[in-house]
């Protein structure tokens, strides 16, 4: 009986815990950060924004299971490494150069797989991005910036 009440009470101690320090690290913070609604083209940018705008831009949608305990400490660490990685709120902000860079970085994450996140497409099916949309962020890639992904030019349409 006193061992059930050391484990409850240790439980409980945790959970408190695990709420402060939620509440510390959230809620997940929007910052200022400008979009100007074009980084390839209308129907890619509407693919980037399902897919990859809630851990990189500072348009980090709110949802349920953000709220939890020890998961939203996990969730707020990830977006803010997102941002860091890429953040297309500071699109503009960047060169050419930079763009291009991103860009083909992005494609080969998401080609390899990598991206969007295996959990965030188990929470958000819709994310994922198929062969026919990755496609689509290709053919714009190399229209747009020239880029030319690892596997190779994308077919004309």
């Amino acid at each position: 009986m006193k061992l059930v009440k050391i484990i409850l009470g240790a439980i409980a101690i945790i959970w408190i815990l695990s709420l402060v320090i939620s509440k510390i690290m959230l809620p997940i913070q929007n910052p200022e950060g400008h979009y100007s609604g074009l980084i390839l083209d209308q129907e890619s940018d509407q693919i980037l924004k399902e897919s990859c705008f809630d851990c990189h831009s500072n348009l980090t949608k709110s949802y349920w299971y953000m709220k939890m305990p020890l998961v939203s400490i996990f969730i707020a660490h990830h977006i803010s490494e997102g941002r860091e990685e890429l953040n297309f709120s500071k699109w503009d902000s960047l060169t050419d150069k930079q763009k291009k860079k991103a860009i083909e970085k992005s494609l080969d994450e998401i080609s390899e797989g990598e991206m969007p996140l295996k959990p965030y497409i188990n929470m958000h099916p819709s994310a994922e991005i198929d062969s026919e949309k990755l496609e689509k962020l290709k053919k714009a890639a190399h229209r747009i910036y020239g880029v030319i992904p690892e596997d190779g030019v994308p077919d004309k349409d």
